[in-house]
């Protein structure tokens, strides 16, 4: 019986073990790690008593094995008497390091695990990282709460582009942005139709992205074309008369009419002048400048004067005049000189159909609607309605209006040019206009605009289009202009006459073209878009910089700063122009590019008018420095070095290019002329229409006058078309000489060819053919081009550049003596407007070929 328990119970065990390795034993079904870890469970929790009674149990079978059996079996279910920590922990440190795991990122997934790393790897985004809307919906609850609890501010709700395209919205990103560029307040306008580049540090319109050259061309010949020039800014100067114009004399060209004349200092009429630095005339030209003078306020001894100046010379022009009231003790006291950058906007208008686009849009205020009205100058604009064009008006007045809100009645219709006379036109209309031309009023320009408190309540009642709007639904009738309320805004502008004596003896044959006779409107800050948007549907035309230099050019004027070379502001633009276009030449292959090498072009890219000045300071150098010590070259890098140091100096007043014309062909010798030009600036500087002045001419003038510079219009005499940058050269007596033969048989008229008109193609065959291989010595240049293409006024090329005057009064002594020794008479020399014809070459700097042109002298 013993055996066969023992043998039973033994055979038990090993059935059971036989069973637990079967396929029932739940073990089984584990892999060999997750065995290995379940052994390391139960080993922990089994204590020594309880491993030496089953060792016991196991030896042996005695009586009572079944109840020792139950009772362990009982005693296994109970927890164990005794524990050893340290194993425990030991056995279960991959449990421990997992449990911390876990309250890591338990509860509220506030770890430092975020709630889009749990999402699936395959599922994981970037951008799920800031935006919850890229998580699974489940889980979008729990990363609110997590990104709520984060120390970095929240990112607000992106607006839709419908938002942000609203003018409110608009508005407040142009303020925040960067003011090394600043914008217009037309920009958005401007920048959705219009090429925009970057210049004087604003962000400006270059030319239109839908319209063409010629397309800007016949708008301002028979329509209007407008123009934001509102980086164009005044330094105000405050303070007595006589304190203002003694420090402006101090700085304007002597030889222009004086600032504080009478139809100046009245504020009847803009000065257009050139400002120099302080005593320098006539070298170190700054700006060319535009004074205007506010009327005498009654009750006060103060005046108020505007010094309207180019945005690359404001703050040059600005420090020189404070520089000069702070160094004077009197004026120190006496005189407030601020900038008034920002706060004035500025519309140009070119063409004749300008007058009756400002006319239809600027709707005129009663005096009883506003304080500061200027019934008269109301009175004035209404007469000239009956205008035509502005060009009838007197050059250079100011007309100050005081208007409604353009949005009350926009849009505007401007009738055709076509329509009939209105039959209920009273014929003394027209008398009366013509007698005002003839006597203009003054007083026209005091207004509210020159108020400072005015102009800064104007943007408190300025009101938002969606008032506007809420007001038109009310209207019984759609459509119907709204009528003005107490509570909308009364705009003060300023009118102003572009023409002036100086633009007008520019214009061609001494007429006013309409760029020199058009409107400019001044308008205070913040009112730019309701204004440009009126002046758009009403049939105006838009151009940038380029149409206003095409506009300039087309009427013969010079366009600032582009084609001054004296001003810091061209030296600044060819030399930005100059990199572009260098860099432009290196990225182009040898094969597609000009060899300028070959062809004799040192300058290619900015016009050298230094280096003309050399060959006269060479001899100087050369006179000090001791040919036995110092080498040739040397002797010509200390010639370059004094000629960079030189200033350019061109002699461009009206007055000056008179002189010239009278007494550059009088005088044989250059230092004559000099001697005459020198006398006639001291005479105009002395007394200039009646008004004594107190500056007299520096020491350095005779020196800078000989080595100056004047501004000639260049015509082709034949064909051909000069470009930027062209070489301007003199001509050989043969080719004088056959080209006057050409004028004196009468196959050309010699007034219409100087300025190229008609030339019977008959003619040109007598002309000397250019050579083309042949390149002229460096040593007959004359001067250089600044702005040259072909004219779609007059259809044919035509230039604007700069001469030396020593140069063309060469050329006009052997024309003289030329004409003379061949013809016995030099009569052909000068065109019927008195101005002298000088014949010359000129030549592309990309070719080598040189055509005759003719050169007229301008101011």
């Amino acid at each position: 019986m013993k055996r066969t328990a023992s043998g039973g119970a033994a055979g038990g065990r090993q059935h059971g073990g036989h069973a637990a390795s079967g396929a029932d034993d739940p073990h089984k079904q584990l892999n060999s790690k997750q065995r290995k870890k379940l052994k390391q469970q139960m080993g922990g929790l089994q204590s020594p008593a309880a491993s030496g009674g089953a060792h016991q149990g196991g030896r042996g079978a005695g009586r009572g094995e079944s109840s020792r059996g139950l009772s362990s079996g009982l005693a296994e279910g109970l927890p164990p008497r005794q524990l050893n920590v340290t194993q425990a922990i030991e056995s279960r440190a991959a449990e421990i390091s997992s449990l911390e795991r876990a309250l890591a990122n338990s509860g509220e997934f506030t770890g430092t695990q975020r709630v889009f790393q749990t999402v699936p790897r395959h599922m994981r985004r970037r951008a799920a990282s800031h935006n919850v809307k890229r998580l699974p919906v489940q889980i979008r609850q729990r990363a609110l709460q997590q990104m709520a609890k984060d120390d970095q501010p929240q990112p607000t709700k992106k607006k839709s582009r419908k938002q942000r395209r609203r003018a409110d919205s608009l508005r407040e990103e142009f303020l925040l942005r960067p003011a090394q560029n600043k914008w217009l307040e037309t920009h958005i306008w401007h920048a959705k139709r219009m090429n925009m580049i970057e210049k004087w540090g604003y962000k400006l319109a270059n030319y239109p992205n839908d319209k063409s050259r010629r397309a800007a061309h016949r708008a301002s010949k028979h329509q209007c074309v407008l123009h934001d020039a509102s980086y164009t800014q005044p330094v105000q100067i405050r303070g007595p008369e006589h304190a203002i114009a003694a420090l402006l004399r101090q700085f304007l060209d002597p030889t222009f009419p004086d600032c504080a004349h009478s139809d100046y200092a009245r504020g009847d009429r803009r000065l257009v002048v050139f400002m120099h630095e302080r005593g320098a005339y006539p070298a170190k030209a700054l700006d060319l400048v535009e004074i205007m003078w506010q009327p005498a306020v009654p009750g006060t001894q103060d005046r108020t004067a505007w010094i309207w100046t180019h945005p690359a010379a404001h703050s040059r022009v600005a420090a020189v005049l404070a520089g000069a009231a702070d160094s004077d003790a009197e004026w120190q006291s006496q005189l407030a000189i601020t900038s008034l950058k920002g706060e004035f906007v500025r519309f140009q208008f070119c063409g004749p159909r300008s007058h009756a686009v400002l006319f239809e849009s600027l709707k005129t205020c009663d005096a009883v609607d506003a304080p500061f009205v200027n019934q008269q100058a109301h009175d004035v604009w209404s007469h000239l309605q009956l205008a035509q064009s502005a060009t009838v008006v007197p050059p250079g007045v100011l007309i100050s209006l005081t208007v409604h809100d353009p949005r009350l009645a926009f849009p505007v219709v401007v009738p055709s040019r076509l329509a009939t006379t209105d039959p209920d036109e009273d014929p003394q209309d027209n008398e009366d206009l013509v007698e005002m031309l003839k006597s203009w009023p003054s007083g026209l320009a005091a207004g509210g605009i020159w108020n400072e408190t005015v102009r800064s309540q104007l943007l408190a009642a300025r009101f938002d289009n969606k008032t506007l709007q809420a007001r038109r639904s009310e209207n019984l009738i759609p459509g119907t202009r709204l009528e003005p309320t107490p509570t909308d805004a009364r705009i003060p502008v300023l009118l102003v006459h572009r023409g002036s004596a100086y633009t007008a003896s520019q214009s061609e044959h001494g007429r006013r073209a309409e760029i020199a006779a058009g409107w400019d409107l001044v308008l205070p800050r913040g009112w730019a878009m309701e204004f440009w948007l009126t002046f758009v549907f009403a049939g105006a035309r838009v151009g940038g910089l380029r149409e206003r230099r095409d506009f300039h050019f087309e009427a013969r004027l010079p366009c600032f700063p582009d084609d001054f070379p004296e001003t810091p502001a061209y030296v600044a633009d060819a030399a930005d122009l100059g990199s572009q276009l260098a860099a432009k030449h290196a990225r182009t292959p040898k094969s597609k590019r000009p060899n300028y090498d070959a062809m004799q072009v040192d300058s290619p890219f900015e016009p050298p008018f230094l280096s003309l000045l050399v060959a006269d300071d060479l001899a100087a150098v050369v006179a000090d420095v001791e040919a036995d010590a110092t080498s040739a070259d040397q002797v010509a890098d200390l010639a370059v070095e004094h000629a960079e140091q030189r200033p350019i100096v061109v002699l461009h007043s009206p007055s000056i290019v008179r002189a010239i014309h009278a007494y550059a062909a009088e005088a044989d010798a250059f230092e004559d002329l000099c001697e005459a030009l020198q006398q006639a600036m001291a005479a105009a500087s002395h007394r200039r229409l009646g008004t004594p002045r107190d500056i007299a001419l520096p020491a350095d003038a005779p020196a800078h006058i000989a080595a100056s510079f004047v501004r000639v219009a260049v015509t082709p005499l034949a064909k051909g078309s000069p470009t930027d940058r062209g070489i301007v050269y003199a001509a050989t007596p043969e080719e004088i000489l056959a080209w006057h033969a050409v004028t004196a048989a009468g196959e050309a008229r010699p007034s219409t060819a100087s300025l190229g008109g008609p030339v019977n193609a008959s003619a040109l065959s007598h002309l000397p053919q250019p050579a083309l291989d042949e390149i002229p010595p460096a040593d007959s240049i004359m001067g250089y081009i600044t702005s040259g293409h072909f004219s779609l006024e007059h259809g044919r090329g035509q230039a604007i550049g700069c001469c030396r005057l020593k140069s063309l009064h060469a050329a006009i002594q052997l024309t003289k003596h030329t004409l003379e020794s061949a013809l016995g008479h030099s009569r052909t020399m000068v065109n019927k407007n008195g101005s002298l014809r000088i014949i010359a070459r000129v030549r592309c700097p990309t070719g080598r070929v040189c055509r005759l042109a003719a050169l007229e002298i301008v101011p």
